[in-house]
């Protein structure tokens, strides 16, 4: 029996490490990856007339973040291929007064999960594509 469980770990080990260095190197898409991030943690407190920070989701998500400045520092909230100068993304890992900027993590409520906020980071590094 603790020879099933050995080769058991081991193909979960060469599972878990090929899943994560392909991942890694697959392309984020915003219409499937990362807007359904903001349609479930984001647009519920970011839409016309209810915006905090006077950021809206809305209509556009995508066009209201690439290359849009801050209202709140001196960097956009999206600047394609530097997540580490992306304001949306310093906000979601709770760093915005190191930024210049000030306010709550977002979401305010809960931290998004490491996953999520790795999606949004890769698809910042590789460009912030509308795809």
């Amino acid at each position: 029996m603790a020879a099933r469980a050995g080769c058991g770990a081991r193909y979960l080990s060469l599972l878990l490490a090929t899943s994560s260095s392909a991942s890694a190197d697959d392309a984020v898409s915003f219409k499937s990856d990362v807007e359904p991030i903001l349609n479930k943690h984001c647009v519920q407190c970011h839409m016309v007339g209810t915006e905090l920070g006077n950021f809206s989701l809305y209509p556009d998500p995508r066009g209201n973040m690439v290359g849009m400045q801050s209202t709140q520092c001196g960097l956009n909230l999206v600047e394609p291929g530097k997540p580490d100068q992306s304001y949306v993304l310093v906000k979601m890992l709770d760093t915005q007064v190191a930024a210049g900027g000030k306010g709550m993590r977002m979401p305010w409520e809960y931290d998004l999960s490491k996953a999520d906020v790795e999606v949004v980071r890769r698809w910042i590094l590789q460009g912030a594509a509308d795809n």
